[in-house]
């Protein structure tokens, strides 16, 4: 059976989202870890879109910038404001630019004043740096499914599996998300198309 697509996603596991190369054909979704995953790199600067919310800040923490020698760094995230109702940031994602500004030379009260001054919707530029956190080498082995299926390919099966658009797990501002769920209703899978 031919491939009809095949592409890299990021699907959510324990958490966190994980660059995946994802392959589609008739009857399955088929998922392996990109070869660039085991060489121990961070992974690609995505932008994530926060929308404040009138007289609130972003609802973060950093640490770090030029004069602590170290990136800018997010340090904290508070539950329910709006950097964390995105889902899409995590403590330890170095923080690359703030609305196109740089903060790769920043010292931390520049960084502080970047993100203080960026306005009502706010556009990060981060990088997960993932040899600050520990080391998962093989994300593919933590997805669960109705089959017992282990190994560093997994091969979703799409029969009586139900697709959808809408997710309840996080919000899809950017609208590049969808679900798959299991036929056996236990399990489900969030992906996210890889921004461009």
């Amino acid at each position: 059976m031919a491939s009809v697509r095949g592409s890299f996603l990021d699907v959510y596991i324990d958490g966190e989202w994980v660059k995946v190369c994802a392959t589609l054909d008739e009857t399955a979704l088929t998922l392996s870890v990109p070869a660039d995953a085991d060489h121990g790199q961070g992974a690609d600067i995505r932008t994530v879109r926060i929308v404040k919310h009138d007289g609130s800040g972003l609802g973060i923490s950093i640490k770090g910038g030029r004069d602590n020698d170290m990136p800018v760094i997010i340090s904290k995230i508070f539950k329910g404001m709006a950097a964390d109702e995105t889902g899409q940031l995590f403590v330890g994602d170095t923080i690359v630019a703030v609305n196109g500004e740089s903060l790769e030379d920043a010292t931390h009260d520049e960084a502080v004043r970047a993100l203080k001054k960026a306005g009502r919707i706010v556009d990060l530029h981060v990088r997960f740096m993932r040899d600050m956190c520990a080391q998962r080498e093989n994300w593919v082995e933590r997805i669960q499914w109705d089959d017992d299926s282990h190994g560093r390919i997994r091969s979703i099966g799409l029969k009586l599996a139900f697709v959808t658009r809408t997710t309840l797990q996080i919000e899809d501002i950017e609208n590049r998300m969808f679900e798959i769920r299991s036929p056996s209703g236990r399990y489900t899978l969030l992906f996210r198309f890889i921004s461009l």
